[in-house]
């Protein structure tokens, strides 16, 4: 070995190390030598470690592959440099035969997945060294703890959904309606839900399937679910409250489960959808004579043209529902035809709120004008009093009696009078029927003297009657 070193002067001299040329060769030869045998032993080490030959020529051992029947192991040194080296495989998921090299076999816990071993996943196991390429799995709702399980006894825990019958550790058994199990453990047993709620179907797997089925709540407070009250209901499976109905919206029974349920009562009618709203149907309008579903058209039917409800005819607060046309009446003075109402024209009457035609005056009788509530209203077109002609223009041939204060009365009190010959009775304007009567007495000195047959040819001129209603 030679080294130099630069004088301060910048001459540069030779060093002599004190030995001769020949000791330097033999000394190159001997640190050749030691090369070599430590690369030998490195070559053996590698060999002996399961890594092929090649590894020795590579730059790093991660290039490095290993022997057949051998597989790879890394470790991690304490300055945190990992080392690679083979081993024998004996217990490794795949295992080479040693007399066939392409026989692979799974050990117990494991299975062949092409030709890769991989371990028995979670509810599944095997036994014993084998090529299959699945784990047997355990009993329908028994699960293991873990993967990789080697015996049949390691089906142990119930699948959540399931408990383990108490009798036979093999058999898991489904939890019944409206009970649940939320665990993969060995229990023996499920879990009943909460405040009377229920499951949709058996075999729940937590807390969050109890609900409350279809037409049910549970109030703030209770103990219990309940059915949806009248007027209300729940379509579904939840933990809802009960929805309303609306405002004068009814259901024939509690524990409703659909909108359908949602029924306006007979005589009302839908005065608004959102939200929904129902009143009794007044003032000229008619409901249905049954309860009917509440949509759209469920509204009040308004009365036929010139036809009133007793409300409006009477003037009062409505009594009663309204729930057909039959309630709408026609006004007094007024009759029904085939098509639309009319008043009553001259010689008939109707007294009105109800559903009838006018009715024709008996024959010889006519009404002073249309419009005539009733039969007292129709006099007689000819007046024939025993043959004598009496002006009934002349106001001082009546007489009035106070006693007869109705058209009964005052036609009764006329017949029973031996003088009397004529009655008119003058409704008042209450229209109660109540009035005024006059009686035309015999006693009286007729204006004329006409026969009957004079006084038709004379009737025009004798009988004029001025807004009197004559019987």
């Amino acid at each position: 070995m030679f080294g130099q070193r630069q004088r301060a002067t910048g001459e540069v001299d030779e060093l002599d190390d004190g030995l001769g040329d020949d000791e330097e060769e033999d000394q190159d030869e001997a640190e050749e030598d030691d090369d070599e045998a430590q690369q030998q032993q490195e070559h053996d080490g590698l060999e002996d470690d399961g890594l092929n030959e090649g590894c020795v020529s590579l730059q790093s051992q991660a290039q490095c592959f290993t022997q057949a029947g051998h597989g790879r192991v890394s470790t991690r040194g304490g300055d945190g440099k990992v080392t690679l080296s083979g081993e024998l495989c004996q217990s490794a998921p795949t295992m080479w035969a040693p007399t066939l090299p392409d026989a692979r076999m799974a050990p117990a816990g494991s299975y062949l997945d092409k030709g890769i071993g991989k371990l028995c996943q979670r509810g599944t196991y095997s036994t014993a060294l084998s090529s299959s390429n699945n784990c047997v799995p355990c009993p329908d709702g028994i699960t293991t703890a873990g993967e990789g399980s080697t015996t049949a006894g390691a089906c142990s825990l119930a699948l959540k959904g399931y408990y383990i019958d108490p009798d036979n550790s093999t058999l898991a058994i489904e939890c019944p309606l409206d009970m649940y199990q939320d665990e993969e453990a060995a229990v023996t047993a499920c879990t009943a839900c909460p405040y009377g709620w229920k499951t949709k179907e058996t075999g729940a797997t937590g807390l969050a399937l109890c609900l409350a089925p279809p037409g049910y709540e549970l109030l703030e407070g209770a103990q219990t679910i309940s059915a949806c009250p009248a007027g209300s209901y729940k379509p579904d499976w939840n933990r809802n409250l009960c929805t309303e109905c609306g405002t004068g919206v009814i259901t024939l029974e509690s524990g409703s489960v659909s909108k359908d349920a949602c029924l306006v009562p007979a005589g009302w009618g839908l005065t608004s959808l959102s939200p929904m709203v129902a009143e009794p149907c007044e003032q000229n309008t008619y409901g249905h004579d049954v309860d009917r579903v509440a949509v759209a058209n469920a509204r009040c039917t308004a009365c036929p043209t010139d036809m009133f409800t007793l409300d409006v005819l009477d003037g009062a607060p409505r009594s009663g529902l309204y729930t057909s046309e039959e309630n709408c009446l026609v006004k007094p003075g007024w009759g029904t035809t085939a098509t639309i109402p009319q008043e009553c024209p001259a010689g008939t009457f109707n007294e009105g709120k109800n559903r009838l035609p006018c009715q024709q005056c008996k024959t010889g009788f006519t009404t002073v004008d249309g419009g005539s509530t009733h039969s007292q209203e129709c006099y007689s077109t000819l007046i024939d009093a025993r043959n004598d002609v009496f002006n009934l223009e002349d106001e001082s041939a009546w007489v009035e009696d106070v006693a007869a204060t109705t058209g009964e009365l005052c036609g009764t009190a006329c017949t029973s009078s031996a003088t009397c010959v004529m009655y008119q009775f003058i409704l008042s304007e209450a229209g109660d029927g109540s009035g005024t009567c006059s009686l035309l007495s015999a006693d009286g000195d007729p204006s004329h003297s006409l026969t009957k047959s004079e006084l038709e040819e004379a009737a025009i001129s004798m009988f004029q009657v001025r807004g009197a209603n004559l019987y």
